[in-house]
């Protein structure tokens, strides 16, 4: 950001935008299908809107969803494992010029697949997946109003 002083008035004013838009959202396709709307949203749509739709939601889900949490968790397994001054388990997977090395590209390379296969093989991991952004939205949404008070 080019100033970081105004970070926390941009993150209030988007949870404030996506919070109406998300509401509205919800209140047109409520309103358009009654009692028939279905728990996908997108399953009400006509198939070729659907379609698009969907392309739309899987480029954001491979763009945001997925390396947002990935860094993130990245980071955190670096600091405590890696990279905690001299508490460390294992040694620093960095260079000394900052590289990372072959080997911590390889551990990366493991989470991913992990992941993947915990997608693939655990029953009904899409319930899972959103019972977890259900929460993580519950706890952000009650941040947020914490931050107002």
């Amino acid at each position: 950001m080019q100033k970081p002083s105004e970070f926390h008035c941009m993150m209030n004013w988007t949870h404030i935008a996506a919070c109406i838009l998300k509401g509205l959202f919800a209140l047109v396709a409520y309103l358009t299908w009654a009692d028939a709307t279905k728990e996908v949203i997108t399953d009400n749509l006509p198939s070729t809107i659907r379609a698009v739709v969907n392309l739309f939601l899987v480029s954001k889900a491979l763009l945001s969803r997925t390396p947002l949490p990935f860094f993130a968790a990245v980071e955190v397994l670096e600091k405590s494992f890696f990279q905690d001054g001299g508490r460390a388990f294992f040694p620093d997977c960095y260079g000394g010029d900052g590289r990372l090395k072959s080997w911590g590209l390889s551990l990366r390379c493991g989470l991913v697949v992990f992941t993947l296969l915990m997608a693939i093989y655990v029953p009904h991991f899409a319930l899972l997946m959103g019972l977890t952004g259900s929460l993580t939205a519950l706890g952000c949404a009650f941040c947020f109003l914490v931050s107002f008070i």
